[in-house]
């Protein structure tokens, strides 16, 4: 496979930049507007909106269900194999002592 030159290269890292900057937009926590008060000398209490990001993204939050949906499923399947071979094991063990498997 021939190598890939210097505009290949360039344009490689360019579409990674972009899918990057794709996914910090979607990404984006929301935004809360909550009012804090603040005193500046002697004069009354003043009210300023401070930005402040939501607690919950919904998006992470359902890639972690998808995440932990698909590790219960290749677990279940693991164990379910590691089972079946070492039953397999124990099988072929008490065969070949009771010479069920006799060649001549």
């Amino acid at each position: 496979m021939p190598k890939k030159t210097k505009q290949e290269k360039i344009i490689v890292q360019y579409r990674k930049k972009l899918k990057l900057l794709q996914q910090n937009l979607t990404v984006l926590p929301e935004i809360k507007k909550t009012p804090v008060n603040q005193k500046i000398g002697n004069s009354a209490p003043i009210s300023s909106p401070i930005e402040t990001p939501a607690l919950t993204d919904h998006k992470g939050h359902s890639e972690l269900q998808v995440a932990k949906s698909n590790f219960m499923a290749d677990f279940k399947k693991s164990l379910l194999l590691t089972v079946a071979i070492i039953a397999l094991e124990i099988f072929l063990y008490f065969a070949t002592i009771n010479h069920y498997f006799k060649l001549f």
